[in-house]
């Protein structure tokens, strides 16, 4: 028989623990609406889901939050993702079955109903080798950084408890002086 709890259920049970990070294996559904909302309370949120980058991943959240049936927005939504998952970690698998984080991405914001930000870094492929048959049997590539997060950002997970050091030591051109009301 089905089980009769959902992942709604049990994000919504784990909250009432307070809990400092929440990780819902999966989300597919309205539960999305919920782990949004914990993020927006100062929860941290990891979870997975299928989407197609990590830009399209804050689009699929908010298709999957309309089946919260909350009545709200696009762009409140939107909004909502963005605060709730400032950081989108995008994983593909690549031809040769090997699994890479293809992008890491930083939202800012929405503005004007589009989704603001940046992408810190990128898996660039550099070659393909193919067997005798034309198989791709292996991707070559390396991780590169792309950019830099916000000081909103920087200010949040330094906040978080992310030491200084480690944060300059990933993102060495970062500003943190420059304290904008992203936090």
């Amino acid at each position: 028989p089905p089980n009769p709890i959902s992942m709604l259920d049990l994000i919504v049970s784990s909250l009432r623990f307070h809990p400092s990070l929440l990780v819902p294996a999966e989300v597919r559904d309205a539960a999305a609406w919920e782990a949004a909302n914990a993020g927006q309370t100062g929860h941290t949120i990891l979870t997975a889901f299928h989407a197609d980058s990590a830009r399209d991943a804050y689009r699929r959240l908010v298709s999957m939050c309309h089946l919260a049936r909350t009545g709200l927005s696009d762009e409140l939504l939107l909004e909502m993702c963005a605060g709730a998952w400032p950081i989108m970690v995008f994983k593909k698998q690549l031809k040769d079955n090997s699994r890479k984080y293809m992008e890491i991405y930083e939202s800012t914001g929405v503005e004007n109903g589009k989704l603001q930000g940046q992408m810190l870094y990128r898996f660039v492929i550099s070659e393909t080798e193919r067997d005798g048959h034309g198989h791709v049997v292996k991707v070559h590539g390396s991780h590169q950084k792309v950019g830099t997060i916000s000081p909103g950002l920087f200010v949040r997970l330094r906040d978080n408890g992310t030491p200084e050091a480690e944060l300059y030591r990933l993102f060495p051109d970062a500003c943190p002086e420059v304290e904008a009301n992203e936090k």
